[in-house]
């Protein structure tokens, strides 16, 4: 004979326990932490769900030492230069002039960034020459370090 069911009734059982008890204590510690840890990730990550951010901050921009100069004459296909590179200067040998030049990066504002570059190029020219243009090309070395690590090599013309 088989019996079938026909009543059921929950077991309901509370527990207490006093305000001192390691139980009310773990249970405190839980409710903060469900509550503080969101509040702390989501301050700690700027934001949920960024679309656009905007921050300002001074590159550091070091000169390299690299450049190189084109002078042109007023005669047709007639131009003297010179470059801090070795290979450029020995395949425009004919064209070569060697300038003097002087320079120096200028921190203004003592943080250790340089804010100016003072450059005095100065080539030597016979009286009959006549320049009729200059092109310089200047190499930089650029670096964000603040909310982005962004590091390149930048020409300047």
């Amino acid at each position: 004979m088989t019996l079938s069911h026909v009543y059921a009734r929950p077991l309901k059982e509370n527990f207490r326990a006093g305000l001192c008890s390691g139980a009310f204590i773990f249970q405190l510690i839980s409710i903060l932490i469900t509550i503080i840890a969101p509040l702390l990730i989501a301050y700690q990550s700027q934001g949920f769900w960024l679309k656009t951010s905007v921050y300002r901050e001074q590159p550091l921009v070091g000169f390299k030492y690299r450049y190189l100069f084109l002078l042109r004459t007023d005669q047709h296909d007639s131009y003297f230069l010179w470059s801090s590179f070795t290979g450029l200067n020995s395949l425009e040998s004919s064209h070569l002039r060697i300038p003097l030049i002087d320079s120096s990066e200028i921190d203004l504002n003592r943080d250790g960034k340089p804010d100016q570059l003072a450059l005095k190029v100065g080539f030597p020219l016979n009286p009959d020459d006549a320049i009729h243009s200059v092109i310089w090309m200047l190499v930089f070395d650029y670096e964000l370090q603040s909310h982005s690590r962004f590091q390149m090599q930048t020409l300047i013309n």
